[in-house]
């Protein structure tokens, strides 16, 4: 073991894969010192009353100061003394190392980047995995990320600027989905905004990928005080590409995986039942929530609890743009519909269509994509997840409600007409084996739909189904001694009858709507 404390001087035993705990975390404190405890998210700015000690050097590259902290790393301004330059050297956090998963997000990181060289995508210089004390290198960009420019923005953003910039988004997205990778985690803080190198040219006229700063001094854009540049003088870039994905899932290396990945304002529908089931459709729908919040200063779908949130991005209608800000051009909402459709098929094909209607509607030419129909609409409202549950409480309550009324009827007939002792009782008998062996089962059917058991769901379906019928018959069916009791009572049997096979009908509709999300769902 060796005896010098500086963590560039540690190297990992290949022999000896299983470290005593005791000693990692000895070394995790010489190389790693008064670790931040915020998990917040990966690109949240450091607190200046909160900050690390780093350390003094990682390799060749000199530690000047911390940029920002996550739940998986910490960033730090660092200068590489062999290459001369500025970088961003981010270094995992102590659990990521005891935690499989959270290492392979960071390992994921390095190598995905590493792959994908685009003006729109912060490239990694460098990654050393198998240290000590492992690290990522990237370019360093000296200007603040999308979600700290819109915090200090107070006026409004031309939208034009707007659409160039996600415009340039889905350039690099697209470039990215053509090599194979899905980001999955797309938000305001992991778009990087670098301003020219030499003048604030506009966004759609990129500035030399290999530009970095080379004073040690740090910039003044994002942490000096300055003002912030308008949109359009900043060249966008995307950064953290810890949860990405590969389309492909015959590769061996399909990035991490786990039941809800990513950043939940700005998640996919698909991403909130399974991260595992995501698609180059997930990453724009996170771009229609970036062009809207940008459009609108807020974001398409809210919640009251984060229970709440994921439950309505996967349920519930987005917000029209227009409702927000009824100046801006229809054609822009009619884009934020086409990326935040709930079934990903519904949205743009790719990346590059949805850049070219972006372009389109600056230039005031006719969109690309057309409005959904009316028949595709009903299609996407009966097959939406919140069908399950919806069958599941209108079978219940429905039910309970005619079950209550009727077992009341029967018991209180004697007070409202002449009827003997014999005949009442055998109602009694013949409304209790109805309740039994007929409602009754619809309402536990319906109770258990609504706990998503997909047997409840596919009988339901078919109870329905089969009692339908009866109940149809049954309408037209000639005057019976029970038929005689409702007339006798005021209430028109007919009609009754009628309102019993409308509110199944409802039931089989909602049913056969629930089962063939469950369907999707298995197959999926």
């Amino acid at each position: 073991m060796p005896s010098n404390s500086s963590p560039e001087n540690f190297e990992r035993d290949e022999n000896d894969p299983l470290i005593a705990g005791e000693e990692l975390l000895k070394r995790l404190d010489r190389a790693w010192p008064n670790p931040p405890s915020d998990l917040s998210d990966q690109s949240t700015s450091a607190s200046p009353t909160n900050q690390p000690s780093p350390p003094s050097w990682v390799a060749h590259y000199r530690i000047i100061r911390m940029l920002g902290s996550g739940g998986f790393g910490i960033v730090y301004l660092a200068h590489d003394e062999e290459l001369k330059r500025l970088v961003a050297l981010k270094l995992p956090r102590m659990e990521v190392w005891n935690d499989s998963q959270k290492w392979l997000r960071f390992v994921a990181e390095a190598e995905f980047a590493s792959q994908l060289s685009h003006p729109g995508i912060v490239p990694v210089y460098h990654a050393e995995l198998n240290s000590s004390t492992p690290f990522i290198a990237s370019q360093y960009c000296d200007g603040p990320n999308l979600e700290q420019w819109l915090k200090a923005r107070e006026t409004p953003i031309n939208w034009q600027q707007s659409c160039r910039l996600v415009a340039q988004l889905a350039t690099a997205v697209e470039f990215a989905h053509q090599r194979g990778v899905v980001h999955r985690d797309l938000k305001p803080a992991n778009i990087m905004l670098s301003p020219p190198p030499a003048s604030h040219s506009p966004v759609g006229t990129p500035p030399d990928s290999q530009h970095t700063a080379t004073n040690e001094e740090s910039p003044t854009n994002a942490d000096g005080g300055e003002e912030f540049l308008e949109l359009d003088q900043y060249h966008a870039r995307l950064t953290d590409f810890g949860l990405a994905k590969l389309i492909d899932p015959s590769t061996s290396q399909q990035g991490p995986s786990n039941l809800l990945l990513g950043s939940p304002h700005y998640m996919s529908p698909e991403q909130t039942d399974s991260a595992n089931h995501v698609t180059p459709a997930t990453d724009i729908y996170s771009l229609g929530v970036i062009l809207f919040e940008l459009l609108s200063g807020d974001i398409p779908i809210t919640g009251d609890s984060p229970v709440a949130l994921l439950e309505n991005i996967r349920c519930s209608p987005p917000r029209k743009l227009r409702s927000v800000n009824v100046k801006l051009p229809t054609s822009l909402e009619q884009i934020c519909d086409g990326c935040l459709q709930k079934n990903p098929q519904h949205r743009y094909a790719s990346a590059a269509e949805l850049a070219t209607d972006l372009w389109r509607c600056i230039e005031n030419q006719p969109l690309l994509k057309r409005k959904p129909t009316r028949w595709t609409n009903l299609i996407d409202w009966c097959v939406t997840p919140d069908r399950v549950s919806n069958a599941g409480w209108f079978c219940l309550v429905w039910n309970s409600i005619f079950a209550t009324w009727l077992v009341a009827a029967i018991l209180l007939l004697p007070t409202q007409i002449e009827i003997s002792r014999s005949n009442w009782l055998g109602l009694i008998f013949e409304t209790g084996w109805g309740v039994a062996f007929s409602i009754g089962p619809m309402m536990l059917l319906g109770w258990f739909t609504i706990k998503r058991y997909r047997l409840a769901i596919f009988g339901g379906t078919l109870l329905s189904a089969i009692k339908l019928p009866f109940f149809i018959r049954a309408m037209f069916a000639e005057p019976v001694y029970f038929t005689e009791l409702l007339n006798e009572l005021g209430l028109y049997a007919f009609g009754l009858h009628f309102l019993l096979v409308l509110l199944l009908t409802m039931q089989l509709a909602l049913f056969t709507c629930a089962t063939l999300v469950t369907m999707r769902q298995v197959s999926s």
